[in-house]
C-alpha cells in the first residue's frame, strides 16, 4: 500500500513528467515551423535559380541566332564576291 507521502511524492513526479512532455510538444511545434520556413526558403531559391536559367538560355539561343545570322550573311558575300569575279573574268 502507498503512504500518503509517497503518493505525493509520485503526484508531483508524474506533474513534472507531463510539464517535460509538454515542453517537448512545444519544442517540436517550434522545430516544425522552423523546418516549414526553410521549405519556404529553398522553393523560392529553387524559382529564383529556375528563373536564371531560363533568362541565361534565352539569352544563348539569341546569341545563337545571331552568329547563324552573320554566318548566313557572310557566305551571302562569298557567293556575291564569286558572282563578281566570274562576272569580271
Amino acid at each position: 500500500m502507498v503512504k500518503n507521502g509517497q503518493a505525493t511524492t509520485i503526484k508531483r513526479g508524474i506533474k513534472g513528467l507531463k510539464d517535460k512532455v509538454d515542453g517537448l510538444k512545444i519544442g517540436f511545434e517550434e522545430l516544425g515551423n522552423k523546418f516549414e520556413d526553410l521549405k519556404t526558403d529553398v522553393l523560392n531559391m529553387k524559382v529564383e535559380i529556375l528563373g536564371e536559367l531560363k533568362n541565361m538560355r534565352e539569352e544563348f539561343s539569341a546569341h545563337q541566332y545571331s552568329h547563324k545570322r552573320v554566318n548566313d550573311e557572310i557566305q551571302d558575300h562569298e557567293k556575291r564576291i564569286q558572282g563578281l569575279e566570274s562576272a569580271k573574268n
